[in-house]
């Protein structure tokens, strides 16, 4: 049986600088503090291409994406990443490892907002270029992907497994919304300090989320009837 789980919609974590400030991932929580420091970006910044990072639970799995079902990347073993061209259309990540069932995660790609860099660097020719090649466009953060074993002995086992799988995404989202704080010299900024509240509660409604659908996950797997 096949896990699924949806990832669309713009995603308010990122503020205006989306393809810099990328706080999905763990190479993004760098790249939000340049991010802040910069106020705005540009193509000549953001480019074409665009890194998207899968972290599992159990780590370990086989994950290939696909985008119109031509395969574009792939990692393995989990966690890793993935370069791929920028594009409007939505990339499907499925997640494999022996003893549990499949996991598919759709990730949407979402419009990148004109900022001024866009304006300062190529003004409407810049932003005709973003159009044309991509480049105006990022794909929404991948959650961690949960794949769930086939079946569980007891109902102990199956609170367990599931228990581990949500104190990994508190752990994930506790590590980047920390590294966040780490910014906080940049977020003093007056013209910062909206972006940077926004990224921090956009994280926690991110974790949150995740955790309900874990919880969703644990109310659907199968435990073997126990014979008396």
């Amino acid at each position: 049986m096949k896990q699924a789980m949806r990832v669309a919609g713009p995603s308010s974590a990122r503020g205006d600088c989306r393809a810099i400030a990328r706080p999905g991932r763990w190479g993004g929580l760098a790249g939000l503090v340049g991010a802040l420091a910069l106020g705005a970006c540009a193509t000549v910044t953001t480019g074409t291409t665009h890194t998207v990072a899968v972290e599992t639970y159990p780590t370990g799995a086989s994950c290939q994406a696909t985008r119109e079902g031509v395969v574009v990347g792939s990692v393995a073993p989990t966690p890793g990443s993935f370069t791929v061209d920028k594009s409007a259309k939505a990339l499907t990540v499925t997640c494999k490892r022996d003893g549990f069932d499949d996991a598919v995660a759709t990730v949407d790609a979402v419009v990148q907002p004109m900022t001024v860099g866009n304006v300062l660097a190529g003004g409407v020719i810049g932003i005709a270029v973003d159009a044309a090649t991509g480049a105006s466009m990022v794909y929404e953060d991948l959650p961690t992907v949960v794949l769930v074993p086939t079946s569980f002995a007891t109902v102990a086992a199956r609170d367990q497994f599931f228990g581990g799988a949500i104190a990994a995404v508190k752990r994930r989202a506790a590590h980047e919304m920390a590294a966040a704080r780490q910014t906080q010299a940049v977020c003093a900024a007056s013209t910062q300090q909206v972006a940077c509240a926004t990224f921090l509660k956009a994280r926690a409604t991110r974790r949150d989320a995740e955790i309900a659908r874990i919880e969703d996950q644990r109310q659907q797997a199968h435990v073997a009837t126990v014979s008396n």
